[in-house]
């Protein structure tokens, strides 16, 4: 099981990355997802 919500939060980074390449968002959203992955848990 965290293998799998590894490769999606992967996936879902990389999709977010390329929609929107700026590594500022992309840290602050890196963070917002393990947050919410934690609070989820």
């Amino acid at each position: 099981l965290r293998n799998e919500i590894r490769r999606r939060k992967i996936c879902t980074l990389l999709s977010f990355f390329v929609c929107m390449p700026n590594h500022r968002l992309i840290e602050e959203f890196k963070e917002n997802t393990d947050y919410n992955s934690f609070s989820r848990v």
